[in-house]
């Protein structure tokens, strides 16, 4: 062996080797670049100058790790996006933010927390300014609502919280309680999804995550079967016995399972959940570059479920829109739409689809984005009554329901409500045109709860039914009333409507008609189990769905009817706080906290001035611009009266 101080012999001819490092080009040896100094090197006591742009390609292994960093980064850019919207990063003053705010966003749109990314149905910011202008509503004691208000702790991302509409609500209010309330508000402390490099987080051992299987099933994959019992049964059993898991798909299924047992016992976002979704969210890239299989798709749609339900939608709409190319690409709409006895397969490819195209057209309408999937691609229904039983409610009567069947029923009137009225390109153009549209989606969605079994007609529940059929029941009329809403306040999308009078005329039917739709969903929520892990989604919904009862509330202060809705949002406040040790939805909390207090301090606010103004504002709306032409030549003016409200 050659000394430390041995010279290298140059070699005499021939090409270098690539691997060789610099000094000691004559040892055909790879560095390690740990220093960067290969150890051999070290050994010698030599320099190693060997350049990091000579390393040696990777391997197919390690190539599928870069691949894997790639998309992982790509992932946390998806996170960012979610939590850029921290304390520390929130705007400084109203007047300094940016005015390029979408025609669609509703005064109510954008609840001012970074955990909650949706946008709700109601209002268009134009149109409230227009109906709080000073001789409108004389309540403008604290100046006129394009001035800049005190700083805010949030950015905007899904109601009324949004930094160009809080002094908006401050304006109709009458005083500064609103924004200062959001100034306040203490900052929901999650810990947030680290995918970047590390260790994996400890996966529950054998009997536990035993237990774990067993809460999953009973609990999660009876409300909608992600996976076949049988499939992660096996899964389960292969991981207790020691075998390594033979996809990235197998070991992301068992993290997700566990997850979800933990939700279920700990609520979301707590340490042990939100570690579980992490080992799963790591391996996408790889579970992306395998072939998809009904393990893997169905994961991904479990985290989709899960990231909804935790207030961050725009991340669950990124993945869910990878999970829908892998099911079009394994052919699952073939599936659906075959003809003839489906196999037990197709039956559960089927199934996935559906699930994710009911989960697309939900998002599509709270983040105002086109759905993935259309009718084209997802034709047909559920089976009413499947061999397997599965999503079958047995109700007092004798009558039977499909869960599935009702939620894609519910789905395909949801794209038409995007496509015909709430698209920047809706097809019903012109004010009447889009009235004729409005009614008529809203006599199909009317006409599907008259065909619905009496005892579960909205918003009637069927009593002595299991929780898990309760929960299915309460859902489908959530979604029920959340579509009334899209479907009444589309007319906000559209603002060069209001140059019709007609428009004008319905503008605080159409607030009431949101406002009782939120009602409703306040009451089911009134009657949920809280303890559900499911629970959690549909308080969720409430942030985007309540802003028109607050409105409602601020506009109708001297009725009746404001007082009771008052009243409702107290029992439901008392209600998280009643549930508060098992609740984990504190940015919901929060959000209903705020709204109740300013409905409250809207309530109380004294103002002479209203007293001498009997008429409401809406009464006022000032015609804006009418060089739009709203009725096409093309449209029948014969139905130019209709009216619906």
């Amino acid at each position: 062996m050659s000394t430390p101080t041995e010279t290298p012999i140059p070699k005499p001819s021939g090409e270098r080797s690539r691997w060789a490092c610099t000094p000691c080009r004559q040892r055909k040896v790879k560095c390690d670049s740990t220093l960067p100094a290969c150890s051999t090197c070290v050994a010698k006591e030599l320099d190693c100058v060997y350049s990091h742009t000579r390393l040696r390609a990777p391997t197919s292994r390690k190539s599928g790790t870069s691949s894997r960093a790639g998309m992982i980064r790509r992932l946390q850019q998806v996170e960012q996006m979610v939590q850029s919207l921290a304390p520390s990063n929130a705007v400084e003053n109203v007047a300094n933010t940016s005015d390029s705010r979408h025609p669609h966003v509703s005064p109510l749109a954008h609840l001012g927390f970074d955990t909650l990314c949706e946008e709700s149905y109601v209002t268009s910011p134009d149109v409230l300014y227009r109906l709080i202008r000073r001789d409108a509503l004389p309540m403008a004691r604290i100046g006129a609502p394009d001035q800049p208000v005190i700083k805010f702790r949030y950015q905007s991302s899904c109601a009324i919280f949004d930094v160009h509409h809080i002094k908006c609500v401050d304006y109709m209010i009458g005083n500064h309680t609103f924004s200062k309330l959001c100034s306040k508000a203490v900052h929901p402390n999650f810990p947030a999804l680290n995918l970047s490099g590390g260790p994996m987080h400890p996966i529950p051992m054998l009997d536990t995550a035993l237990q774990c299987l067993k809460i999953f099933l009973e609990l999660v994959n009876n409300n909608f079967q992600f996976f076949r019992n049988e499939d992660i049964e096996g899964v389960f059993q292969s991981y207790v016995q020691g075998q390594s898991c033979p996809t990235q798909g197998a070991y992301a299924a068992i993290s997700m399972v566990c997850a979800c047992a933990s939700w279920t016992l700990h609520g979301a976002q707590n340490a042990i959940t939100e570690g579980l979704v992490e080992n799963a969210m790591r391996v996408l890239p790889s579970i992306m570059m395998e072939v998809p299989d009904t393990l893997a798709v169905g994961t991904l749609l479990l985290m989709t479920t899960y990231l909804e339900s935790t207030s961050r939608s725009s991340a669950a709409a990124t993945l869910l829109g990878s999970v829908t190319q892998m099911m079009l690409l394994a052919g699952y709409h073939v599936a659906a739409s075959s003809s003839g006895a489906p196999s037990t397969d197709q039956i559960h490819k089927s199934r996935l689809l559906y699930r994710a195209y009911v989960m697309d057209q939900h998002l599509s309408l709270r983040l105002f984005k086109p759905p993935l999937l259309t009718v084209k691609l997802v034709v047909g229904l559920p089976d009413e009554n499947p061999v397997d039983h599965y999503g079958v409610i047995n109700l007092p009567e004798g009558r039977s329901l499909n869960y599935l069947r009702q939620q894609v029923l519910l789905a395909k009137i949801q794209a038409r409500v995007y496509n015909d009225l709430r698209s920047p390109l809706p097809s019903a153009k012109g004010s009447q045109n889009h009235l004729k549209a409005t009614w008529k989606l809203l006599s199909e969605l009317q006409q599907r709860a008259n065909d619905l079994p009496a005892s579960v007609r909205p918003p009637s529940v069927a009593e002595d039914l299991p929780i898990s059929h309760m929960m299915q029941i309460t859902s489908l009329h959530r979604s029920y009333f959340q579509t009334i809403i899209a479907i009444h306040s589309s007319i906000f999308c559209h603002i060069p409507y209001f140059s019709d009078p007609a428009i004008r005329d319905i503008t605080i039917k159409v607030v009431n008609e949101c406002a009782s739709a939120a009602r409703s969903i306040l009451s089911l929520s009134m009657q949920t189990e809280k303890s559900h892990p499911f629970m959690l989604d549909m308080c969720h919904d409430l942030g985007w769905s309540i802003d028109g009862l607050l409105l409602s509330i601020v506009l109708n202060r001297q009725t009746p009817g404001a007082q009771q809705d008052m009243e409702l949002l107290k029992k439901f406040v008392m209600s998280f706080e009643t549930n508060k040790p098992k609740h984990d939805g504190k940015v919901v909390y929060e959000a209903l906290t705020i709204i109740y207090k300013s409905a409250l301090e809207a309530l109380n606010h004294t103002n002479q001035d209203l007293q001498d103004q009997p008429d409401p504002a809406w009464s006022r709306l000032p015609v804006p611009a009418s060089n739009v032409q709203l009725n096409p030549p093309t449209f029948d003016n014969h139905s130019g009266n209709l009216c619906f409200y």
